[in-house]
């Protein structure tokens, strides 16, 4: 390790230790099988399975803690409130983590910041500069947890990444995912920019608009930067009106493929849960 990583990985230390202090818990890797089997319990409790079907097997996550890999336990002194595990990859010859699962229990206000903090100093001190996950891009407090909090960037929209997973956060709709990427050092996330009417008076077009009584609606792409709206609560939508959630889930489907196909790219989330596509000035 370099100077200039070993400072990065001490900075990212004290900034994985200020989050946790801020949520009042301790995050560390799972130190017991009996640790572990209490990770997959919690995950199976917050994803709405029996245990036997948690989206962390037992088995897997044993596996992977076994071989040095990243299973974590978030704790409140003897409780355990939140919990996360990833794998390892090589892209491209560069390690990486892919945080596969990250679950937290209701109410535990900061405690999914203080995994991803965790996370992000893990990785460094492994040698890995980048983190990627998944998330359903309908979920609308992940878009702005991922996206304006964090800083993470959408790098690809995968249709139907996991197949139907039947659980008690996804029912059996598709699994659409946008995949993010979160690099060490991390810059700051753009500022939400206000709300969506903000950004349409300033001459961005809108790609995905809901029309009165919350129906999405489908326009083209008719600037070079468009708006793609998200429900209010997609979860509790597909409880209530799994017919309307689905008609999102195609919309939402259709714009992000169009968008991405233009070359545009998701870099913030406004007030009101749009999305802002723009050109990747990466690609320049």
């Amino acid at each position: 390790m370099t100077a200039v990583e070993s400072m990065t990985t001490t900075h990212l230390r004290q900034a994985a230790d200020e989050s946790a202090a801020r949520a009042g818990v301790v995050v560390r890797v799972a130190r017991s099988n009996e640790e572990i089997r209490r990770i997959s319990e919690l995950l199976a409790e917050v994803w709405g399975t029996p245990p036997a079907a948690s989206p962390g097997p037992r088995n897997v996550l044993t596996a992977i803690a076994d071989t040095g890999g990243y299973v974590v336990g978030s704790w409140a002194d003897d409780s355990l409130v939140g919990a996360s595990f990833g794998v390892t990859y090589l892209d491209g010859g560069e390690p990486c983590l892919r945080s596969q699962v990250t679950g937290v229990l209701q109410p535990r206000r900061g405690v999914g910041e203080a995994i991803k903090r965790h996370q992000q100093w893990w990785a460094a001190e492994h040698g890995m500069r980048r983190i990627t996950w998944t998330f359903d891009p309908l979920v609308r407090r992940n878009a702005h947890f991922n996206l304006s909090r964090l800083g993470a960037r959408i790098v690809r929209f995968v249709p139907d990444f996991y197949g139907p997973l039947d659980d008690g956060l996804n029912g059996s709709e598709a699994t659409d995912r946008c995949v993010v990427s979160w690099t060490s050092p991390v810059h700051p996330g753009p500022t939400p920019a206000g709300n969506s009417g903000d950004l349409l008076r300033d001459g961005h077009g809108a790609l995905l608009t809901a029309d009165a009584d919350g129906t999405p609606v489908l326009h083209g792409i008719d600037a070079p930067a468009v708006l793609v709206a998200t429900p209010d609560d997609i979860v509790g939508l597909r409880q209530a009106r799994p017919e309307a959630a689905l008609a999102w889930r195609r919309s939402i489907r259709t714009a992000f493929s169009l968008a991405f196909e233009a070359g545009l790219v998701a870099d913030l989330v406004t007030l009101d849960g749009h999305y802002r596509f723009r050109p990747d000035e990466d690609r320049r």
